[in-house]
């Protein structure tokens, strides 16, 4: 990024490329509560709504140490500009689909899109930031990600209830052609060449320091599965149309409100204080969203759940790239990423086979599980590492 080594953080570039990953981002995610509606609309059953997502997000995890491989060897620029020609083909060819079988290939190549783009531009347009302005580009960076992509089910969900499922395609592909421009102006600045005779390894693509905070993310992911790939279509069998708009709308901006607080928070009690506090709130929004039959309450669960949410994914992501080595962040990246994508598909098998079995009330006090285990998990984490408190 062209003058990234200054002590400003917010250029023209950052400014930007903030706004290409919200395009890239709200793009993915404008897709997964249409699903539930769209694949009924051409004759398949609403069970392989998990197929559907869960390709996604297993092609991303399988193509991301190769992207991570190409990034920490000076070609991040390259990926990133790849993903988004991914991105807008596959976008393109979701109004051409008319059953699971010409779907899954459009999934596909979206997926590997979505994987090349997050794992290269976080590394791309903060590699020459440093120390404390670093720290801050890279949380507002992992902010930026982590409010598209709860904004992105209200822009989907709106689309659709006012142009019908097949039009709604069109305004995602406007998005992500956004993207591309936004990414061309802002002009990412040339990467160091590295040695050309690494050979690839799969396992490359991963940093295992990573693996315990990526475990965490994991958790919090198989979670929000249930909440972005249903609770569209939960509230709709409660007689509220839009409340699905509203709900993903509320969250996305609590999340931007509380930023200044959680900042606040972080300096004073520590980046893992604040995870114990936000996976805590997560739990609240499940027990509200399980409970709730009117309005007022799911609105309340949507902050809740932005606040919490919003706080964990561009926390525990900073914390990951700044604990690895320099050279490995495109592979710390990687590992996160992937947490995301695999949270994703464990929670859209899971929640596709259990909506056969139980009600949607049932699913979201289930969802509870996992923030109890996250919780878990960080204090077990934190008692090895005592330093870090």
């Amino acid at each position: 990024m062209k003058n990234g080594s200054s002590s400003s953080l917010w250029t023209l570039s950052y400014k930007l490329s903030l706004v290409s990953i919200v395009c890239a981002c709200v793009s993915m995610t404008f897709f997964i509560p249409l699903f539930a509606f769209y694949l009924p609309e051409i004759g398949e059953p609403a069970v392989k709504v998990g197929l559907v997502i869960s390709t996604f997000a297993v092609t991303a995890i399988l193509t991301r140490p190769i992207f991570a491989f190409l990034i920490d060897s000076g070609k991040g620029r390259n990926v990133l500009f790849f993903g988004y020609i991914c991105i807008i083909t596959a976008i393109a060819g979701y109004r051409f689909t008319s059953s699971v079988v010409n779907l899954l290939p459009v999934r596909v190549i979206h997926g590997m899109g979505y994987a090349a783009v997050t794992n290269s531009a976080i590394n791309v347009f903060t590699k020459d930031l440093k120390g404390e302005v670093r720290k801050m580009g890279l949380a507002y960076f992992g902010l930026a990600m982590v409010f598209a992509n709860s904004l992105g089910p209200s822009v989907g969900l709106t689309f659709r209830n006012l142009f019908g499922t097949r039009n709604a395609f069109f305004f995602a592909l406007a998005i992500a052609s956004l993207g591309i421009i936004c990414l061309v102006f802002s002009r990412p600045g040339k990467e160091d060449t590295l040695s050309s005779s690494r050979r690839f390894s799969y396992l490359d693509g991963y940093e295992f320091s990573a693996m315990p905070l990526a475990a965490l993310m994991v958790l919090a992911c198989i979670a929000n599965a249930a909440i972005v790939t249903y609770l569209g279509k939960y509230v709709s069998e409660l007689g509220y149309p839009s409340l699905g708009t509203a709900f993903f709308l509320i969250y996305a901006l609590a999340m931007i409100a509380a930023r200044k607080v959680v900042d606040i928070l972080l300096k004073k009690i520590g980046d893992y204080n604040v995870l114990y506090l936000a996976y805590a709130i997560t739990a609240v929004s499940y027990l509200l969203i399980s409970i709730a039959k009117t309005p007022v309450i799911f609105c309340v669960a949507a902050v809740c759940y932005g606040i919490s949410f919003g706080t964990i994914q561009p926390t525990l992501n900073a914390l990951i790239l700044t604990i690895c080595p320099p050279e490995k962040r495109g592979a710390a990246n990687s590992t996160f990423q992937t947490s995301l994508d695999t949270g994703a598909a464990i929670g859209a098998i899971i929640w596709g086979y259990v909506t056969e079995i139980c009600t949607y009330p049932q699913i979201y006090l289930l969802s509870i599980v996992t923030s109890a285990i996250a919780l878990i998990g960080l204090k077990y984490y934190t008692s090895k590492h005592k330093t870090l408190l």
